[in-house]
């Protein structure tokens, strides 16, 4: 057997048998107004410095944001309907780039200075989808982009459309390869018992193989629409294909049928990298409508291993309704999934397919949002679910076991994006509202000021403001009582100040810094705590 499967008894879990369960409230801690409607929404750490930079689209421009300061840093110029936004180096300088298609190019920016780094030569209606990546190993991101012309030819059942993937080398972005692809397309008009059309619908590039010597591949997706006539009733098959193009060579394989992607990533199994794809499967009759979701381990060559998110193989499910990839039980590379199906929530693995639990008859469970980690609150990750056909509630389930954890005080009208804006082990809450985007913590609601729930671990959160003016407030967290010294250190790393040095209790302390007396510039703050041990960085200006 290829794998090495840790055999899991799978839980059912009634939710009444949950614990206590928490109540708690959002905490604005900052907002940013775009100039217009919000169309994406990105979180990047652009700087490598592990604050995330936050990226908004509207119709018209890219800009991004300080996570810390809410203040813009970089706007792009005009685009037209900017989306699809992807982030590599992409001119070599240690930083991260991005890249984005509008109406008419795809364009390359470095955010980092003024100039945009190239644009493509003009979009037509045959674009289907890009990417950007390393194809050849010779330390430049290269750009891939598919186009497909559109002919159904009516009634030659031998038709085939082609597909372009045209390559442009960087760093120049002048020279160019071309890979061709051919897809069926076939209808009739006077007998439409059977019609077939397929188109590449999304491309990555990725080195899947041994480790020990990496082949890059682009994996191109395809989406697949079949009707036919079974007996009297006529019924819909959607699906899809994946197609492997060595990125060098440019020799094509065809995989397999694996139905509509939904996510992909590549991950290191048995010290391979290999192609995680979870994928629907829709087929419509005219007496009914069934879904089936599956987990495809794929390599160069053939898909490896698939695995049913069914609890019994070959199962129809109801749709799938949301999911989430977190490591909720597992410390390994490989992600434990989420997914809502039914009135369902269930946890199962990517590498094997076993269920760890299943939390059945939740009444109205409408979708997974997303992960959630707090380490100030939780030992262990949440998952957050929404409630009702236009979400009413949001909960918080735990990872690991499945059980209700806590409620969400207060309804916000959509959960855009859960992500660790600074790196200090709590994650916060995005929201957009038209041309709003407001950030939240979550805090417990308790009898006795917030300061003083224990958290599970010691933690020290980066400062606030930042950078600042005069003072700053420094937040750390201990699990148990104990000695804690705080020491301010300037950029040569001399010390200029304690802070604390002193017993303190266990649960959430503040100190705050009047550095007035100090020159402007960049100071450094250090926190020991029994084994705890942690250094940020500040900002001072006058």
């Amino acid at each position: 057997m290829r794998y090495l499967f840790v055999i899991i008894m799978v839980v059912f879990i009634s939710a009444a048998a949950s614990a206590q369960v928490d109540t708690l409230q959002l905490v604005e801690i900052g907002s940013i107004q775009a100039p217009l409607e919000i169309t994406e929404l990105y979180v990047e750490d652009l700087n490598g410095d592990s604050l995330k930079e936050i990226i908004i689209c509207t119709d018209y421009h890219i800009y991004i944001y300080n996570s810390q300061t809410y203040q813009v840093e970089w706007t792009s110029p005009p685009l037209n309907s900017p989306t699809d936004l992807l982030f590599e180096d992409i001119n070599g300088d240690g930083l991260i780039d991005l890249s984005v298609k509008d109406n008419t190019n795809i364009h390359l920016f470095d955010p980092h200075t003024p100039q945009a780094i190239w644009t493509s030569p003009p979009l037509d209606s045959t674009y289907r989808c890009y990417t950007i990546g390393n194809r050849n190993d010779d330390d430049w991101i290269d750009v891939a982009i598919v186009t497909k012309e559109w002919f159904s030819r009516i009634n030659d059942d031998d038709n085939m459309d082609t597909s372009w993937v045209i390559i442009y080398n960087g760093p120049f972005f002048s020279a160019q390869d071309t890979a061709i692809l051919l897809y069926p397309n076939y209808e009739n008009t006077y007998y439409p018992q059977y019609q077939y059309k397929e188109a590449p619908f999304a491309i990555i590039m990725a080195d899947l193989g041994e480790l020990s010597h990496l082949e890059s591949c682009f994996v191109i997706y395809s989406s697949v629409y079949q009707r036919i006539y079974v007996g009297l009733h006529w019924r819909l098959d959607y699906s899809g294909f994946v197609r492997i193009i060595e990125s060098v060579t440019l020799d094509t394989s065809v995989i397999s049928s694996i139905g509509t992607m939904r996510y992909n990533s590549i991950e290191n199994i048995d010290n391979e990298n290999l192609l995680v794809a979870i994928a629907d499967s829709e087929v419509v009759w005219a007496l009914g409508e069934y879904f089936g979701t599956d987990i495809f381990i794929i390599g160069k060559d053939s898909v490896i291993s698939e695995f049913n998110m069914a609890s019994s193989p070959g199962e129809w499910l109801d749709e799938l309704n949301g999911y989430v990839l977190d490591n909720f039980i597992s410390l390994d590379p490989v992600s434990e999934i989420s997914y809502a199906i039914s009135e369902s929530l269930c946890l199962s693995s990517l590498d094997g397919g076993q269920q760890y639990w299943s939390n059945s008859e939740l009444n109205d469970l409408a979708s997974v949002i997303n992960s959630y980690e707090n380490d100030s609150l939780y030992a262990s990750k949440k998952i957050i679910c929404g409630f009702g056909d236009i979400i009413y509630e949001y909960r918080l389930y735990d990872g690991e076991t499945g059980l209700l954890t806590a409620v969400i005080s207060q309804f916000i009208e959509d959960i855009s994006h859960v992500s660790d804006l600074n790196d200090d082990r709590r994650d916060e809450i995005l929201s957009l509202q038209d041309n709003s985007l407001l950030i939240y913590d979550l805090d417990l609601i308790t009898g006795v000021k917030n300061e003083f729930t224990i958290p599970h671990c010691a933690f020290l959160r980066p400062n606030y403001p930042n950078p600042f003016n005069s003072s700053t407030t420094i937040e750390y967290g201990l699990p148990e009582a104990g000695c804690v010294r705080l020491d301010i250190y300037d950029l040569l790393g001399r010390k200029v100040e304690t802070l604390v040095d002193e017993e303190k209790q266990a649960g959430r302390h503040k100190a705050v810094w009047d550095a007035s007396e100090y020159s402007s510039g960049v100071y450094f703050y250090r926190i020991e705590a029994r084994d705890f041990v942690d250094t940020k960085r500040m900002v001072y200006l006058k």
